[in-house]
């Protein structure tokens, strides 16, 4: 113990420098720097190389001496001589900064070097650290700076295990070796290294290397923004831009948290902060602003950034059209590998859009498509090397075509059949011609049809019944619009004896929507829009929904005006998004009502441009359809009596709106009666009340929840 100094001279050095530590930290009782001293001074007399350490600490810290960096190096030094590592690490620590001796950077590298090789970790990090700075002139050596690094890793520094990891994760003096990484990141993430969380959380984010699990991502990239990492924020804002596992769906709070990400160029958070401004989503719409950011996302290096610039500037959405740019940005979509990307770029100079023609580029780009297998790219440079006339591979042209058709793509299906019926590019065979014919069929493709009939008519194969009906009403004119449109239902449910068949439906619709039938028409609008027996798109879905919807169909009406809202298929138009949904809202439409609601909550300058703004409007559109019981109406109706946002406030009336959510089980309106009743606003306030709804929360995965509980129970309230 501290101050028991009779027969100090029995004692061997270790027990002179125990009881000195015991002094010096005060283990016993109180901290005595000067008995502490005394016992430091007789061990290392007897040459005790911790006491020397300690003894220039008590000089270079000034406890209870005064300060003396001369003194405290050279009882560093003689530490270090009989192999105290500490003693080393301080030595270096003062040659390197020039405290009590001339600062001398080589010297301080060597004993780095000599705690690092006696198995010091901090050493061995400083001597990875040396290697990747040159330190001490020692020369850049990334590969043996890894090597160091690697074996303080294994003795449990975090610093170096987070060094260790991002080198693997990079190739930095080694072959990048993500699995590697990830082993040392994870345990440097687990040890609270921000870096470490971040990085390791993009890996899970993207799954480009390891299995993809945004709820483990958001759980690490929330636990560095909560040491202030904003990259890692940013990408939090945008798990909470689209919502997912553990986060509730919160544009607002998603552009708080993207938007100093931005700043600092994180291209994720330019891109989604864009798509926020462009769109008006938890913000005030501003198409400028965010193309600007997109621009920017762009020059950073964000795939999906290029491509979304390249569809606006060829369309002229949301900026003038430039197809010089759209040619520009689709390129940068291709270097970054963006799917289809190149085979669009080589399109485009391959036509001379926005470029001049350029076949042999055009070549380099769809080739580039085919190599990575995308079914688009196999079929157009495969297509394009048979047209190049005599000489080419046309087996290897064909080969590329039928690998597209394997792979569901539809031109190339009825390409092949029209070839295996015409024999010019290869041998005529109808059986062959009948297999990729009934492909294209399946994928939605009409004018494989009238081929597929000459092929019947031969007896190549046996017709189903799915094809005497349908062969039935070609050939005979069979059947009003209004029983061919019961048909396609019978196809699309599955009843009436047939056979569920999307294809089959699609076919039946497209009939009656010829015939200019407007249920005919709403039907194959939602068929290619969802994709169901046809590749998926957007242009025809709205181009038939305005059909049905111009002759009122109130559905049509309703889904055309999603189509103008998110500019699905159509120019983006707020506007008439707004007149299309109030043309169903007329006819009674409750998802009309619904969508009208969030489409002038978020954009309420629709109605004031036109003087049709008054207090309480928008409330009425949700109320109309909260009344039955539609649970994101009464929570929109909660946020605007809590928020005032449509003219009126009212806690009390947020209160009860919220209320008939949550007990719907809707984990928002849980979450805010949570806080209402803890703040007591519009209730009577009750800890108790606020902690069993922010629990219903917490249990359906929502840590801000959970952390509002602990708070309240380290308050006391709970």
């Amino acid at each position: 113990m501290c101050g028991l100094f009779s027969s100090d001279r029995k004692k061997t050095p270790d027990e002179l420098f125990k009881e000195g530590l015991d002094c010096y930290r005060g283990e016993s009782g109180n901290i005595d720097y000067g008995k502490a001293r005394n016992l430091f001074e007789k061990a290392s007399a007897k040459g005790s190389a911790k006491a020397f350490n300690y003894l220039g600490l008590i000089y270079f810290k000034e406890q209870g001496v005064k300060k003396d960096d001369a003194a405290a190096f050279g009882y560093f030094q003689n530490g270090a001589v009989l192999g105290d590592t500490d003693a080393m690490l301080n030595t270096a620590h003062m040659l390197k900064n020039g405290y009590g001796v001339q600062k001398d950077d080589y010297a301080a590298f060597l004993y780095y070097q000599k705690a690092a090789d006696k198995g010091s970790p901090t050493g061995q990090r400083i001597v990875g650290q040396s290697y990747r700075t040159g330190f001490g002139g020692i020369g850049i050596d990334p590969a043996k700076a890894l090597s160091w690094y690697e074996r303080a890793a294994e003795q449990g520094d975090k610093i170096s295990q987070e060094e260790a990891g991002l080198a693997y994760l990079k190739g930095i003096g080694t072959e990048k070796n993500v699995p590697k990484a990830i082993t040392f990141l994870t345990k440097a993430a687990a040890a609270g290294m921000t870096e470490s969380q971040y990085n390791l959380g993009i890996l899970y984010w993207n799954g480009d290397t390891v299995k993809e699990n945004r709820e483990k991502a958001i759980e690490l990239f929330r636990a560095a923004s909560e040491k202030g990492h904003i990259l890692a924020t940013g990408y939090l804002g945008v798990a909470y831009y689209s919502g997912g596992p553990g986060v509730l769906k919160d544009t607002v709070k998603a552009l708080e948290l993207m938007l100093p990400a931005a700043d600092k160029g994180l291209n994720i958070a330019q891109y989604y902060t864009a798509m926020a401004y462009i769109y008006g989503n938890g913000t005030p719409k501003d198409e400028q602003k965010g193309m600007g950011l997109l621009e920017r996302s762009s020059e950073n290096g964000y795939p999906q950034a290029h491509l979304e610039l390249a569809t606006y500037y060829g369309g002229g959405m949301h900026v003038k059209e430039d197809q010089a740019k759209a040619t520009m940005y689709m390129e940068r979509a291709a270097e970054s590998g963006v799917p289809n990307a190149a085979a669009f770029a080589g399109m485009r100079y391959y036509n001379g859009v926005g470029v001049e023609k350029d076949t042999v580029k055009a070549m380099g780009y769809l080739k580039r498509s085919a190599d990575r297998m995308e079914p688009m790219g196999m079929f157009l440079y495969g297509k394009l090397l048979i047209e190049s006339g005599p000489g080419t591979e046309r087996n290897a042209a064909i080969s590329l075509i039928k690998g597209s058709a394997e792979k569901g793509y539809k031109e190339a299906r009825s390409f092949l059949g029209r070839a295996y019926i015409e024999g010019n590019i290869v041998d005529r065979d109808d059986s062959e011609a009948l297999f990729w014919l009934t492909k294209a069929l399946e994928s939605g493709d009409k004018t494989a049809i009238d081929l597929l009939d000459g092929l019947y008519e031969k007896g190549l194969s046996p017709i189903t019944k799915n094809e005497k009906i349908r062969h039935w009403n070609l050939d005979t004119g069979g059947g009003t619009p209004e029983e061919l449109y019961e048909i396609g239902r019978s196809f699309y449910y599955g009843r009436n004896g047939l056979e569920l068949n999307y294809t089959e439906a699609m076919f039946w619709f497209g009939l009656t929507a010829e015939m200019g039938h407007t249920k005919g028409e709403f039907a194959l609008g939602l068929l290619y829009e969802l994709g169901r027996g046809t590749d998926a798109s957007y242009e025809k879905s709205a181009e038939w929904y305005l059909k049905a919807a111009q002759k009122g169909h109130v559905r049509a009406q309703y889904r055309l005006g999603r189509l103008y809202e998110h500019g699905y298929g159509v120019p983006q138009s707020n506007y008439k998004a707004a007149k299309w949904y109030e043309k169903a809202v007329e006819q009674g439409d409750d998802d009309a009502h619904l969508a009208l609601g969030n489409l002038y909550y978020t954009d309420v300058y629709i109605l004031e441009r036109e003087g049709r703004y008054h207090t309480g409007v928008i409330m009425g559109l949700f109320r109309k359809v909260a009344e039955k019981g539609n649970e994101e109406a009464q929570l929109m109706l909660g946020q605007l009596y809590e928020t005032g946002h449509d003219g009126v406030q009212s806690n009390v009336k947020a209160a009860e709106w919220y209320k008939k959510a949550a007990d719907q089980g809707n984990g928002v309106a849980q979450y805010r009666l949570g806080i209402m009743y803890e703040n007591g606003w519009g209730v009577p306030q009750s800890y108790k009340t606020a902690a069993h709804y922010y629990r219903l929360v917490a249990d359906q995965g929502f840590p801000e929840a959970e952390e509002r509980i602990d708070r309240l129970k380290r308050e006391g309230k709970i």
